[in-house]
């Protein structure tokens, strides 16, 4: 197992589903932290080879100003969102279900 489990339960403890925070103070914290991610304070992170890049990218005419982290040299690119998106995203958030939705 990789956490300590009663030894009564190995064999069910990966299946079986507790209750983890009895006074919602918990779910209050998550909850706050998921309302941070914002498009405003997100970021995205895409890998891929230079060349698939470049072939995506040129077929709009694009030219890409890559950049090398300090360290090891590793090629990488950063752009913004576009406005369109951004706008999009701000309108139309994503929400969480509550508890009640759920059951």
């Amino acid at each position: 197992m990789t956490w300590p489990v009663e030894r009564d339960s190995v064999l069910s403890s990966a299946q079986l589903v507790s209750e983890w925070d009895d006074s919602g103070e918990g779910e209050k914290e998550i909850r706050d932290t998921l309302n941070t991610l914002t498009i405003d304070e997100g970021r995205a992170v895409v890998m891929a080879r230079p060349d698939e890049l470049q072939r995506v990218f040129g077929a709009e005419g694009k030219t890409l100003d890559w950049e090398s982290e300090p360290w090891y040299g590793t090629k990488y690119l950063v752009e913004r969102f576009d406005e369109e998106f951004v706008s999009k995203v701000r309108t139309n958030p994503i929400r969480c279900a509550t508890a009640s939705q759920l059951f």
